[in-house]
């Protein structure tokens, strides 16, 4: 199948959506109400013991807006408590409560599942999927793709110009150059 790279982030954006629609629906299949997204904050929590909410964010790679908007959610439901740094009172940290340890305990297996499917399946595809995509964002924050699309327009701009001998026809030309 033919695909054009320059859409590749919809794509990855729509194959994130599908992914996260059927985790829900297995996640529902077990009882439980957690938005997909949320898994990676219990894993990180339940594996930590706490974090902050930006560790969080750097760690997920969720912008800020995204990962309060979620913890606020996981904080309504009780699954998540959040405190005031004690050190540094402009951090607020989080920890899982005993609801969020219980519904972490009960996914676990679950989850753990859906990784070696996921897995699975990407060795199957004989590609390293999360490791292409971890090189690309690198890549694409460094800014390389601008850099390499200017190169590309200024060489391509380069291939159009000729250089023809001086004539007496060119003068008013030439004199623009100096």
């Amino acid at each position: 199948m033919q695909t054009n790279n320059a859409f590749i982030g919809s794509k990855i954006r729509k194959v994130g959506e599908n992914l996260s629609a059927q985790v829900a629906k297995v996640l529902r299949e077990h009882s439980s109400e957690i938005d997909p997204r949320a898994i990676p904050v219990l894993n990180i929590l339940n594996s930590k013991g706490n974090a902050s909410i930006s560790e969080l964010g750097d760690q997920i790679g969720f912008t800020h807006p995204a990962i309060i908007q979620l913890v606020t959610k996981l904080e309504r439901d009780k699954i998540v408590i959040s405190n005031k740094s004690i050190s540094d009172k402009r951090l607020t940290i989080l920890e899982l409560t005993s609801k969020g340890k219980e519904i972490f305990k009960k996914l676990e297996p679950v989850i753990a599942d859906i990784d070696e499917i996921i897995e699975s399946m990407l060795i199957d595809i004989d590609m390293n999927l999360p490791f292409s995509l971890l090189q690309l964002d690198v890549a694409l924050k460094s800014g390389v793709l601008i850099k390499k699309l200017k190169e590309k327009t200024t060489q391509k701009a380069m291939n159009e110009v000729s250089i023809v001998p001086y004539k007496k026809k060119y003068k008013t030309q030439f004199k623009t150059f100096k």
